[in-house]
């Protein structure tokens, strides 16, 4: 890979430059991961580039955001799917990080549908049955919720069930950018949650490495160490 393929890769720019003058060493790995991010393994190359968007996007890097979630669209990612994943940051990262990563995707021309039909309140007992699936026993911090702010649970309950479970991002690619982006922070055990998810949804261990690899580049090697714990326990818990 060259060094105008690398700056593809992390943008052009004179501090690259600069950093991959610094040593061969620095050069040459930079060079492994950029050719990691751009092939097609466990997982595409476009769906590496939109689990990094959602990191760049976490961060708050709005043209980072931009550019790896164009290169994801133009490699094959669906423009749906890539506000599907908008829409799931709202749930796991909030308004910003969602707003940002929408930002980044092109209008279509399309008007949004007007006939949906309008949800009705879901019930606790719905929202128990559900959380009791997901985590095999009814969490504290989902009964807290449910004591002291139920429209904050009805919330998580919804937001997670649309985000997860159905849409037109498939639920395990959903899984395992939630993986991507947890690993970029260094919550080991959201990267275990997500994980496990992942691999109930069709998931396998290669494709958990290699969404927690996309954090390495913009969060360092600390990023892997929490990350390859989780996966690793998964391992010993017989997941």
């Amino acid at each position: 890979m060259t060094k105008n393929a690398l700056q593809d890769s992390f943008g052009n720019s004179d501090w690259l430059r600069s950093l991959l003058d610094t040593s061969p060493a620095t050069e040459l790995s930079l060079t492994a991961i950029a050719d990691f991010l751009e092939s097609d393994s466990a997982l595409l190359a476009h769906e590496k580039f939109l689990f990094i968007s959602a990191i760049s996007a976490v961060k708050g890097r709005e043209s980072d955001t931009r550019h790896w979630m164009a290169r994801s669209l133009k490699s094959g990612l669906a423009p749906e799917a890539a506000r599907h994943a908008a829409a799931l940051m709202l749930l796991s990262r909030g308004i910003e990080v969602s707003r940002l990563m929408l930002l980044a995707i092109p209008l279509d021309g399309s008007s949004p549908s007007t006939d949906r039909t309008p949800l009705a309140s879901p019930p606790s007992s719905e929202i128990f049955e559900y959380f009791t699936q997901v985590f095999g026993q009814l969490p504290d911090r989902i009964t807290l919720l449910a004591d002291h702010a139920p429209a904050a649970l009805a919330y998580y309950y919804l937001l997670r069930k649309a985000g997860l479970e159905v849409g037109a991002l498939q639920p395990r690619l959903s899984e395992l950018m939630l993986v991507a982006i947890n690993a970029a922070e260094c919550q080991r055990d959201y990267v275990r949650i997500h994980a496990d998810g992942a691999l109930k949804k069709g998931a396998n261990e290669a494709q958990l490495v290699e969404a927690c690899v996309c954090a390495i580049p913009f969060s360092g090697v600390a990023a892997w160490f929490p990350a390859s714990e989780a996966i690793l326990s998964l391992r010993t818990s017989g997941t």
